[in-house]
């Protein structure tokens, strides 16, 4: 079968698989998320009963809880955000404001989402991420058919791949959109180092910009490493050794290039972020998976199953995703009688299971390497399952293109050996056991049909292609019973109602914007980033990122403990007022006590403390004084500063220092918030007697940029990390815009960069009707 006959095969293949795991999708347009645990929490928990007798499937899998409390309301925001004309750079309805574009993971340029600016919906997110299954798959056959595999062979290798566990666990995730570039990628290493051509280049050129734009970096890491050790494997056997290299180089950093429109903002970030300061401080990120885990590689629930509650692993599920079919596990074993063909994937394979399974001693090298030592490593599951795939099809590929011509001897070799490896996979099934009995028993039946028709396939030639046929039919049937009922459905109107409570909450923020108010919140109760679908502001968030002063800020206040006990220290007041915490968010029958709290609401779906000693969202000041970072914290934490009155500005000659240092108190001006949209900000000052400081209770950043009455001034970094800008006296207007010169520097070079590939693409075409 030629090559797009193959590739249609597969893709038929892979819808059929796709509609049978998700068809809530197509039937009643569903997003892929577990709505039950949503409804575990306050203030949504009140009506979960309503929501079950109105025909909601609350479906839980507790695994996937970051599809509730991250990237369902992000992408609500994109949506929301791109409907209004604008690219959200900025979300400030997190951590008093946060870098949103820069944190990667939102991933608004990765491909598969560029239909939502064009129709911006949660149903294009939605599509996205089945189309990932699709894409990793067809992807894989791409890969297979550069080795030489023929359809059932691709089938197989596409299937297990494009359902193994890493996609099947992460499939809502970033992790996905770059894993399902790898494929490419290895395909295009693997040809740009036999025989060098401008295909292949533009090929990883795409493959490497794409899987950057997919927003989870560790992944890329490791896919591109692995592209990397493809590319200097094959070399020496390149009949252009030095032109090859150069294209490979070349075509990584065009394709870095082409990503610049998000990498540059992510570096900016990333430098100035908590998440880089605690993997520095960290032993080791994650440590090596006991040998114990090595038999979900057979019995992929061996531990349970998280989506009804059994599972109980040494570590997160994962963790240890790294299924790819109990058939072709062995069927990969089976491939090393072919050791020529498939030493490649087999010792990467090796490697990345010594790193994840082997001594502390492997993580303590690692730790020393450049990024990968404060990379999670045990996400080198993916290239696992990859090279288990492969090495799967390369063998079946062995038994349908050779089987006919083998002597008797190497046929009885090769039926001994299926024999020998099918009964140890079983022992090891059986052995291993399971919370659910059924299942060692399940991947025995497996193994078994497995075997048999593989060992048919090698008596018999003459029909080796129809029972090929039967070992793509399990691995089919094998992989959709591993991915099935893991990513559960929900209709989008199950998913963050109003309820009372958010009401009220959003109409006393309404009520007076330039106070504004952000919350927090104790227990259970409206997990950070769920506020965001209402346009509510919180003082945390979720952000794998996080700007390090502020991080540092929410540690001082003990705001971790807060939620545990609902106890505010006295120490912690101050610095809760200072980011503006106007509401204390609680189950139902919660307290929370202080001079200055009062009950604002009290409903059968929570409680709201209203915390009158917040400061508003936008203040006028006419003292100010110039410290260090670490005096301004330690002033604010112990209470000897008034942020009422005086700002703290940062000594930093590079953002400005006050034009006043003391001033008499005057009559308070007003202040009216004419413009307030994420990442742009208008607001009057109007009756001030002398200059002074707008200060504006959003976190600082670089990419803040202002005007006041026109003309260009210099945000401040106020109050350790907030902002504040100078005023004169009288009327002023000042525009806050957030325009970060790394984003702006991105879209440049990307431009660049694709005009770059474009012209690369071009000439090759015009090459190619030369001839």
């Amino acid at each position: 079968m030629r090559g797009a006959a193959a590739l249609a095969v597969v893709a038929a293949v892979l819808l059929a698989l796709i509609v049978a795991l998700h068809g809530p999708v197509f039937t009643r347009g569903a997003l892929v998320t577990p709505a039950g645990m949503h409804y575990a929490q306050w203030p949504w928990k009140a009506g979960a009963a309503e929501a079950v007798r109105r025909g909601a499937t609350l479906e839980e899998n507790p695994t996937l809880s970051d599809l509730l409390f991250q990237v369902y309301p992000w992408q609500r925001f994109i949506v929301r955000s791109l409907q209004s004309g604008a690219v959200p750079l900025w979300n400030p309805y997190s951590y008093c404001g946060v870098p949103f574009v820069a944190n990667a993971q939102s991933a608004i340029f990765y491909p598969l989402h560029w239909p939502a600016w064009i129709l911006p919906s949660m149903r294009a997110f939605t599509f996205a991420i089945l189309a990932k299954i699709l894409l990793a798959g067809l992807f894989m056959a791409v890969f297979l058919r550069g080795l030489g595999c023929s359809t059932l062979p691709c089938i197989v290798g596409a299937v297990s791949f494009g359902l193994c566990g890493f996609m099947t666990s992460w499939l809502g995730y970033a992790h996905t959109n770059a894993a399902v570039a790898l494929p490419l990628l290895m395909h295009a290493a693997r040809r740009l180092a036999l025989a060098p051509s401008t295909g292949a280049f533009l090929l990883l050129v795409s493959a490497t910009g794409a899987q950057y734009l997919g927003g989870h970096p560790e992944t890329s890491l490791h896919i591109v490493g692995a592209a990397a050790a493809c590319f200097l494997w094959h070399l020496p056997s390149s009949s252009r050794p030095r032109a090859a290299t150069a294209l490979f180089a070349g075509g990584s950093t065009l394709g870095f290039l082409l990503a610049a429109i998000q990498l540059l903002p992510f570096l900016q970030y990333l430098m100035e972020s908590a998440a880089l300061e605690q993997r520095r401080n960290l032993p080791g990120l994650d440590p090596s998976l006991p040998a114990s885990a090595l038999a979900t590689f057979l019995v992929p629930d061996r531990f349970g199953r998280p989506w009804d509650f059994s599972y109980r692993g040494p570590a997160e599920w994962q963790a240890m995703a790294g299924y790819a079919g109990a058939g072709v596990l062995l069927l990969a074993l089976l491939s090393l009688r072919w050791w020529k063909e498939v030493r490649f994937l087999a010792l990467l394979a090796l490697a990345c299971g010594a790193i994840v399974y082997g001594p502390p001693q492997i993580r303590s090298l690692i730790r020393a390497i450049p990024l990968a030592g404060i990379s999670s490593n045990n996400r080198l599951l993916l290239l696992i399952s990859f090279c288990l795939a492969a090495m799967a099809a390369v063998s079946l590929e062995a038994i349908s293109a050779r089987a006919a011509a083998w002597p008797r001897g190497d046929r009885m070799r090769a039926l001994g050996l299926i024999a020998l490896i099918s009964t140890a996979l079983m022992a090891v099934a059986l052995v291993a056991g399971a919370v659910d009995p059924q299942s060692p028993r399940l991947a025995c039946g497996i193994l078994g049909g497995t075997a048999l028709l593989a060992a048919l396939a090698v008596l018999r030639p003459a029909r080796g292609d129809l029972y090929l046929a039967g070992v793509a039919a399990i691995t089919c049937v094998d992989l959709f019973l591993f991915a099935y009922r893991f990513n559960p459905h929900a209709n989008p109107a199950d998913l963050f109602p109003s309820t009372s409570l958010t009401d009220a909450l959003r109409r006393d923020v309404a009520a007076d914007p330039a106070r504004g108010g952000r919350l927090m919140t104790v227990g259970w109760t409206m997990r950070p980033e769920t506020q965001m679908v209402y346009g509510l502001s919180s003082i945390e968030g979720y952000d794998a990122m996080e700007l390090a002063r502020y991080r540092r800020l929410l540690d001082r206040a003990q705001v971790a403990s807060i939620h545990e006990t609902g106890l505010i220290p006295a120490g912690s007041r101050p610095l809760l007022d200072l980011m503006g915490t106007r509401y204390i968010v609680t189950p139902p029958g919660g307290v929370v006590s202080g001079p200055e709290m009062s009950l604002m609401y009290d409903g059968p779906d929570g409680r709201v403390f209203v915390n009158a000693g917040a400061r508003p969202r936008l203040t006028f000041v006419t003292r100010a004084e110039a410290l260090s970072g670490n005096e301004t914290l330690e002033a604010l934490a112990g209470s000897r500063s008034d942020p009422w009155n005086r700002v703290l500005i940062e000594d930093d000659a590079t953002l400005g220092r006050p034009d006043r240092v003391d001033e008499a108190d005057g009559p308070r001006p007003t202040i009216t918030l004419d413009l307030n949209l994420p990442g742009s900000l208008t607001a009057t000052v109007r009756g001030q007697t002398g200059p002074g400081y707008l200060v504006v209770a959003d976190a600082w950043h670089g990419g803040w940029r202002a005007e006041v009455n026109g003309r260009p001034a210099t945000v401040l970094r106020a109050d350790y990390c907030f902002m504040a800008v100078s005023v004169p006296a009288g009327e002023a207007r000042v525009v806050l815009e957030y325009r970060p010169g790394a984003f702006t520097a991105g879209v440049w070079v990307s431009a660049l960069a694709l005009l770059g590939t474009l012209i690369a693409g071009l000439s090759r075409l015009g090459r190619q009707e030369a001839r």
